[in-house]
């Protein structure tokens, strides 16, 4: 935690801005065809300090921002033998069921959680990240008629200095 409050302490000085090429994502180990990819969501935004100090990446554990997500970790990077690395995880409901009754909560048939390493390497703007995907069901089914979901993507990064402010 106190590296997370020194690191946001530290003026930002430059931003990668990061994409996957999706030619080069795999799904359980097999290709994943590059139209599937969104190019919107299939970014993020490394910010960076003097020296090449690791300040924060967004979105916050490359977790698409929604009413219902729960970050599992503080989605801090952090600088390791020239490498930036963050470890991520996060969680939200699967399959949202509507209430049976006016006040009654909504109800949700299992959660989604999704957990991985990202390495990026600053001087050769280049990434690439692990992550599982894993069904967590509320209610009993056969554990053959489901399968975690492991996906790995490489990517490149675009240096972009942040203006002087003053």
């Amino acid at each position: 935690m106190l590296l997370a409050q020194v690191q946001n302490s530290l003026p930002p000085v430059y931003l990668l801005r990061c994409t996957i090429d999706p030619e080069r994502v795999t799904s359980n180990g097999k290709p994943v065809a590059p139209t599937s990819i969104k190019s919107e969501k299939a970014a993020f935004t490394l910010t960076m300090a003097e020296g090449g100090v690791p300040i924060a990446i967004t979105p916050r554990n490359l977790a698409e921002e929604r009413s219902d997500l729960r970050h599992l970790t503080d989605g801090t990077p952090r600088l390791e033998g020239g490498q930036v690395l963050m470890d991520f995880a996060y969680e939200h409901p699967l399959i949202v069921l509507p209430p049976s009754e006016p006040e009654a909560p909504v109800q949700s048939m299992g959660r989604l959680r999704t957990s991985g390493l990202l390495r990026l390497n600053p001087r050769r703007l280049s990434f690439s990240f692990e992550q599982t995907m894993a069904i967590q069901m509320d209610f009993k089914i056969p554990e053959t008629s489901r399968q975690d979901l492991k996906i790995e993507a490489k990517g490149t990064c675009v240096e972009r200095a942040i203006p002087a402010q003053g």
